[in-house]
Order: C-alpha cells, then sequence, then structure tokens
C-alpha cells in the first residue's frame, strides 16, 4: 500500500560487475524497458559516469551516489 503518488515502489538491483559497459546498458535497460528513471544508491565512478548523459538530458535522475566524491557529479549542471 501506498507507493509515490499512487505508483509502486520497488527495488530493482541489476549486477554491472564494475565495468562501465555494462553500467551503461544496464541505465538503458532500466529506462528503455522498465521505464525506471529515477535511480537511487548508483554505486562507483566508473559505472555511474555512464549514466551522466541521461542525466545531463533530463532523461534520469541519480540521487544518493554512494561511494563517489568525484566532483563530475557535483556541477551546476546537473539538474538531475
Amino acid at each position: 500500500s501506498g507507493g509515490v503518488r499512487g505508483l509502486l515502489v520497488r527495488d530493482i538491483f541489476l549486477d554491472d560487475a564494475y565495468k562501465p559497459a555494462i553500467a551503461r546498458q544496464n541505465y538503458l535497460n532500466l529506462l528503455n524497458n522498465m521505464q525506471v528513471d529515477l535511480i537511487f544508491g548508483s554505486r562507483g565512478t566508473p559505472t555511474t559516469q555512464e549514466a551522466l548523459a541521461l542525466v545531463k538530458n533530463g532523461q534520469m535522475a541519480l540521487l544518493f551516489l554512494i561511494s563517489t566524491e568525484a566532483s563530475i557529479f557535483r556541477t551546476a549542471e546537473l539538474k538531475n
């Protein structure tokens, strides 16, 4: 019961083996096939960096990044 604005909230975990190419495919799969546009807790700089183009285009939002202090994720141009 509940959710957010009547929509179901569920956990989806995808393994990228800490490889950027697999992470990119996972992000695209989430966006295009599962209609997921909000990611919580993406882990690691090289793999999270693969979502930056989607974030910059406003297609996806990333919140609560884990284990990345890289400045590329903390710029004014990243509105999502």
